[in-house]
């Protein structure tokens, strides 16, 4: 009985080793973008989904290596040129590959499956978020 009991008790005080985070290398499907207009308050004043239908069954690709982003359209052709980018934590920097420039770029969600990437902008007529939703595509 108290081998039970000390069996249970160092089960109970074992940690699981935290899991490492979720590659975010990789070819991940654009799915939707969502678009938040601020007031002046800093309140949500409006915010819209546009999802991305697919294209003889496929959708535009987000390919990340571990130093570049680049953007495919649904057929494979290749949209953009190699932008090379860092990653600071959530923080992501690639100059001109975003054409909106935005103001700062962080990862918000990223799992096995998903990942969603935050656009804010400082506008004169306002402030302006945009969240890309993506899934990983499977090889």
């Amino acid at each position: 009985m108290v081998g039970a009991l000390l069996v249970t008790a160092s089960a109970c005080g074992k940690k699981d080793a935290p899991r490492p985070e979720p590659s975010f290398t990789g070819r991940w499907d654009y799915l939707s973008v969502t678009t938040f207009v601020y007031n002046s308050t800093g309140t949500v004043a409006s915010q819209y989904t546009q999802t991305f239908p697919l294209q003889n069954g496929r959708h535009s690709v987000l390919a990340v290596t571990p130093t570049t982003l680049q953007y495919f359209l649904p057929d494979g052709t290749a949209f953009l040129t190699p932008t090379p980018y860092t990653r600071a934590g959530a923080t992501l920097t690639a100059d001109g590959f975003w054409t909106s420039n935005p103001s700062s770029t962080a990862i918000t969600q990223l799992t096995d499956a998903e990942l969603t990437i935050r656009h804010e902008y400082q506008r004169s007529s306002g402030r302006l978020a945009e969240e890309e939703h993506y899934a990983r595509r499977n090889p």
